[in-house]
């Protein structure tokens, strides 16, 4: 009995070292092994350093991870509702991990300050035209921290009523380290890339291919 105690024990803790060193993305396939969910056209995928719009030096304030493209419903299933949303995640050198819920500037403000964009009525076969999905807003501060890694995730929330069915998975999980560092020094060098009023931003998105 006491054997079989520490069995268990073991196997949980095992487990659970698993789960935490896991940077898979989890196995989304269909029957013939081809994706879910594809990402058909990636236009813009990049990190945003934003002033303030209240600040007349246009300094560097904030940054967030921006994407701009077209996601395939590559399933048989029709999707009454279906959300996604954005992670960040910063590996420290010391190997501690922060994200989205630990460097937001605006979750004491507007909850978690992470927005979704959302549709309805996701056939098969179709393309769902996504024109700017934000990562959380964080402070430039971070930018000093001692990061080795960063890596983007992104969710599907999705709403099967045929089956009767809601889930949430992770679709996609992308090393940005490069991005992180390229963006580190547009603010060493002062550089913003538009101030973070939204209609602005929308603008710099709407001119921006990559």
């Amino acid at each position: 009995m006491k054997s079989n105690l520490i069995y268990v024990i073991f196997a949980i803790l095992c487990l659970s070292c698993n789960q935490k060193n896991n940077r898979g993305v989890s196995e989304e396939k269909n029957n013939n092994g081809t994706d879910k969910f594809i990402c058909t056209e990636n236009i813009f995928s990049d990190f945003i350093v934003l002033s303030s719009s209240l600040d007349k030096y246009q300094k560097p304030y904030t940054s967030a991870y921006f994407f701009k493209g077209k996601l395939k419903n590559n399933t048989e299933n029709i999707y009454k509702k279906v959300s996604i949303r954005g992670e960040l995640i910063l590996v420290l050198e010391n190997g501690n991990e922060l994200n989205c819920s630990d460097i937001n500037i605006t979750k004491s403000l507007l909850g978690d300050g992470i927005i979704s964009d959302y549709r309805s009525n996701w056939k098969p076969n179709e393309e769902w035209e996504i024109k700017e999905l934000k990562s959380c807003n964080f402070s430039i501060e971070y930018f000093d921290y001692p990061v080795k890694e960063v890596f983007t995730q992104y969710y599907l929330q999705l709403a099967d009523q045929i089956n009767n069915t809601e889930t949430e998975i992770m679709i996609s999980q992308r090393d940005v380290t490069d991005k992180w560092k390229i963006a580190q020094k547009k603010i060493q060098n002062n550089s913003v890339d538009c101030d973070d009023d939204i209609w602005k931003v929308s603008k710099f998105l709407k001119h921006k291919n990559k």
